[in-house]
């Protein structure tokens, strides 16, 4: 699946790629077509993501947190 033209994206978790060597296939929901894959993310990266997050709206201001109510709980 090293075809060059397949997109080889990482998936992130608070800026960090994830690295793993496990892959997630990418299909144009148009056609079926294999467009590329992303690194397959753990129970354990979603835990990570899950709490960066939670950490990351303390930071924001209530003007932001009112601005933009899908980055706030």
């Amino acid at each position: 699946m090293n075809e060059p033209d397949l997109l080889q994206l990482a998936s992130y978790v608070a800026g960090d790629p994830i690295e793993s060597e496990d892959r997630l296939d990418v299909f144009n929901p148009y056609d079926g077509q294999l467009v590329g894959t992303v690194t397959r993310a753990t129970p354990e990266d979603a835990e990570r993501a899950v709490q960066a997050a939670v950490a990351s709206s303390s930071q924001l201001s209530r003007y932001q947190r009112i601005r933009n109510p899908a980055s706030y709980p």
